[in-house]
C-alpha cells in the first residue's frame, strides 16, 4: 500500500509542533548585592532598594515589542509598578526580554518582608549577620499561572 502524500509532511510538522508545546519558559534573575548597601541598612535600620533584572525567555526576539506588552502587566501586578522593560537579547538559541525591578534590602526584625514579592533580609546573630532571600512563593506561582495561561508554557 502507497503513504498517502501528507504522511512524510505530518511527519516532519508534527515533531517541532510538540516540541514546542512541551519546552517551557525559562526565567532568569540576577541581582547585584554591594556590601556598602548591606552595610548601610546594618547600621542605619532604614530599608533600600537594589536593582534586579528579570530575563523571561520568548520564542523569538521578532515578538519582542508584543509579548513586552502582555508580560509588563503581569509583572506589575506581581513585583509593582516600578518594573520596566529593558529590550530583548539572543543567548544562544534562546531570546530573553529583560525587565528591570527593585528588590528591597532590609533588617529582619523590620516585618516587611510579607510586603514584597522578593525581599533580601538581613538578620542578627549574635556577633555577626545573616543575609536571606525571601520569596513570597503564592505570589510566583500566581504569576506563573498568569504565564502559563497566556502563552500556554509552563514557567520553570
Amino acid at each position: 500500500m502507497k503513504n498517502p502524500p501528507w504522511s512524510s509532511f505530518s511527519k516532519w510538522f508534527w515533531a517541532p509542533f510538540l516540541f514546542l508545546l512541551v519546552a517551557g519558559c525559562d526565567i532568569k534573575s540576577t541581582t547585584d548585592i554591594y556590601l556598602a548597601d548591606l552595610l548601610e541598612v546594618v547600621e542605619t535600620g532604614i530599608a533600600i532598594e537594589t536593582s534586579s533584572q528579570l530575563m523571561v525567555e520568548i520564542s523569538s526576539s521578532n515578538e519582542c515589542e508584543e509579548t513586552t506588552g502582555k508580560l509588563l502587566p503581569m509583572l506589575q501586578g506581581t513585583f509593582g509598578d516600578g518594573v520596566t522593560g529593558k529590550g530583548c537579547h539572543d543567548e544562544g538559541m534562546s531570546s530573553y526580554i529583560t525587565f528591570e525591578l527593585a528588590v528591597p534590602i532590609h533588617q529582619d526584625t523590620s516585618g516587611k518582608e510579607g510586603d514584597s514579592t522578593l525581599a533580601i533580609l538581613i538578620s542578627k546573630r549574635d556577633d555577626w549577620h545573616g543575609i536571606q532571600m525571601k520569596v513570597n512563593v503564592m505570589r510566583m506561582d500566581n504569576l506563573a499561572r498568569l504565564i502559563s495561561d497566556e502563552f500556554y508554557q509552563s514557567v520553570d
